[in-house]
């Protein structure tokens, strides 16, 4: 359940710093069982942030829903999640507008419906599409 884009953007070199932090949100310190997780817990992270634990429905770390817990690793323990865990002070809408190109953008935003049917109906996606540019479209 990733945002279109995302995966591919956090992958570019220059976006190594976020997809670390983001890495390191879904990790704590320590062998935590599910045996140790209590509703309302507050667990930091390392990247610094808190992650919650909610008991009230079946078992949650923020918002994502556990699946699986306990798979046992040599170095710690892994509990399966449906969701990326995003730190709060990542907005992830704002974060992919870095990595869209003009087309993409365009498509994105939704109010460039002529400019975007125009680009396809003339192959020009690809003329304004990275690595080309950069350009300036009225």
């Amino acid at each position: 359940s990733l945002p279109d884009g995302l995966v591919t953007c956090l992958l570019e070199p220059d976006n190594k710093d976020t997809l670390a932090d983001i890495l390191k949100y879904h990790v704590l310190s320590g062998k935590v069982l599910s045996t140790d997780l209590s509703d309302g817990l507050s667990a930091t992270t390392l990247n610094g942030d808190d992650v919650v634990v909610d008991l009230t429905d079946g078992v949650k770390i923020n918002d994502s829903v556990v699946s699986t817990v306990d798979v046992g690793a040599t170095n710690g323990v892994i509990h399966v999640i449906d969701s990326v865990l995003v730190p709060s002070d990542i907005d992830i809408d704002a974060f992919l507008v870095s990595c869209r190109d003009i087309p993409e953008t365009a498509v994105a935003n939704g109010n460039f419906g002529t400019l975007v049917t125009a680009l396809g109906a003339a192959d020009l996606v690809g003329a304004l599409s990275e690595p080309d540019g950069p350009f300036t479209v009225f």
